[in-house]
């Protein structure tokens, strides 16, 4: 099972790549990159920086993800809540991956709501947690 999970995650990461490698030509040399609570750009970075910091910051928390049960204390067994844990992970990913695109849209349409997109992903990714 978890060899799935393992499957959709590095899709999830490589779709958010591709997504980012194939607007990367058409995106400014600096892209907004931090919105404060009203939804305003108050940050700025490189467009090589902003493709590529989403996708290696999930890489390596689903690298994380997959070596905490074998580094935690006393060899902490997770086959009890294995499939919870793996559920997380996905959640987590699809949240980033979702992040990763408002953040792409803002940089390539030059506005995107924000102050709306943000928590409508957030209330998705609870709704995902509440099915599960």
């Amino acid at each position: 099972m978890r060899a799935r999970y393992f499957v959709v995650w590095g899709l999830i990461v490589a779709g958010a790549l591709a997504a980012g490698l194939a607007l990367y030509p058409h995106l400014p040399e600096t892209v907004p990159s931090h919105w404060n609570f009203a939804g305003k750009v108050n940050g700025y970075s490189s467009r090589t920086t902003a493709v590529l910091i989403f996708p290696a910051g999930m890489a390596a928390m689903l690298l994380l993800f997959a070596v905490l049960p074998s580094i935690s204390p006393r060899h902490f067994e997770i086959d009890r809540f294995e499939h919870a844990h793996l559920q997380i992970m996905l959640i987590i990913t699809n949240m980033f991956a979702y992040l990763y695109l408002v953040f792409l849209g803002a940089a390539y349409f030059g506005t995107v709501p924000t102050a709306r997109a943000m928590p409508g992903g957030l209330c998705v990714a609870w709704a995902r947690v509440c099915v599960s």
